[in-house]
């Protein structure tokens, strides 16, 4: 069922699978999304679960349900979320993602829902009859590259489908900032939560001694990054960023 409307973008942390199963604050307001948003056509979920080699989109008509975990009560095991696939939309998706990735995006058959997708789709639409889609995420690639997937898929939100993305973003930012500046003799500190992160400024690296005059030296590489274009912030000896 297509739909006039622009489609929205949701950022959902699935928290524990049992939500699945489980009535609570957190899957109330989910529910109440099915309810409140526009009936998509069909849905793209970028799950921080699907690593690959490559980008790959599930092309199946009939996605299975994985249950990526362990340790928790059968009932959890036993549940199946069995939306149909969408082959001719993963089609389309490959062909608005492919100029952009270094190899041709894969039209995957074998992978299917995994929990982060089906854990918090059981709420928002239990019935399970609008098509879902995955979209891997591709190690390979930068953050920028990933930003340019993003741009790309926004096409989709005028065309009945709605991009949700979970647990990606903030786990590969932290991801990023710690390949590029772990190992920098300033750097003592990654942290950050969500869309939020800093780099916490040391004198000494192995003790994470910071430095006396903490709060000027953050100031100094905060005009360092503005003369360089980076939107940050300085405190309590800290470069604070959030990525729009």
């Amino acid at each position: 069922m297509n739909s006039s409307k622009r489609m929205p973008v949701l950022f959902i942390g699935h928290g524990s699978p049992m939500n699945a199963l489980e009535d609570n604050a957190f899957t109330r307001v989910w529910e109440s999304l099915g309810q409140s948003l526009p009936r998509p056509r069909a849905i793209l979920v970028i799950s921080a679960h699907w690593l690959t080699d490559g980008t790959a989109v599930t092309a199946m008509s009939a996605p299975k349900t994985i249950h990526d975990f362990g340790g928790f009560p059968q009932a959890l095991f036993d549940m199946r979320y069995p939306a149909p696939g969408d082959p001719v939309l993963a089609a389309r998706i490959a062909e608005l993602l492919t100029p952009f990735t270094d190899t041709p995006v894969q039209l995957d058959q074998d992978w299917g829902l995994d929990h982060g997708s089906w854990s918090v789709l059981a709420k928002i639409y239990p019935d399970a009859s609008i098509p879902v889609l995955q979209l891997s995420l591709d190690m390979r690639l930068s953050a920028a590259a990933h930003f340019a997937l993003g741009q790309r898929l926004s096409a989709l939100r005028d065309e009945g489908v709605v991009t949700r993305v979970k647990d990606d973003i903030g786990p590969y930012l932290q991801q990023c900032l710690r390949e590029v500046f772990g190992n920098h003799p300033l750097v003592g500190d990654i942290q950050g939560t969500g869309m939020v992160a800093a780099l916490q400024l040391a004198e000494d690296k192995a003790t994470r001694k910071r430095f006396a005059n903490e709060n000027d030296m953050a100031w100094r590489c905060r005009t360092f990054g503005f003369e360089e274009g980076l939107i940050i912030r300085s405190t309590l000896g800290r470069m604070i960023m959030a990525p729009a």
